[in-house]
């Protein structure tokens, strides 16, 4: 009786073979949605600092006397009026809100913090950052 070689795959080999790539598969899938989760909060907290700089930027360039009264504490500050539309059009964040605060409006040199929160979309949670300094005459 003569033996013939068999050659190929047994099913129970394909499917050990298949088990192993989807696992791997779903390992890179999260992987993956981490990675979209981490790009989209890295975007926004860019964005917010930009927002930030720029309101400082326009706080710095008002005269020191006129501050408190451009900028009131703890009112919410207009970013149409410092951020050109073009970007804010292109760069929202979702329910955002900048507010100005000091330590002591009456003191120099005055400590001013600008705080800006906004909703973070899918998270269902509000995210913050600020930006503090002080400046005098």
């Amino acid at each position: 009786m003569v033996q013939r070689r068999r050659t190929g795959f047994s099913f129970i080999e394909v499917m050990i073979a298949l088990a192993v790539v989807a696992v791997t598969m779903l390992a890179f899938q999260s992987a993956w949605v981490s990675s979209l989760k981490l790009s989209r909060t890295s975007k926004q907290m860019n964005v917010a600092n930009f927002k930030l700089q720029a309101v400082m930027e326009m706080i710095k360039g008002t005269a020191f006397d006129k501050v408190t009264t451009d900028f009131p504490d703890g009112g919410e500050i207009d970013l149409a009026t410092v951020i050109d539309s073009n970007f804010q059009n292109n760069f929202t964040l979702l329910d955002e809100q900048v507010v100005a605060t000091y330590v002591d409006p009456n003191a120099e040199p005055l400590e001013v913090t600008v705080t800006i929160t906004w909703a973070s979309p899918g998270r269902r949670q509000q995210m913050s950052l600020a930006l503090s300094t002080a400046f005098s005459r």
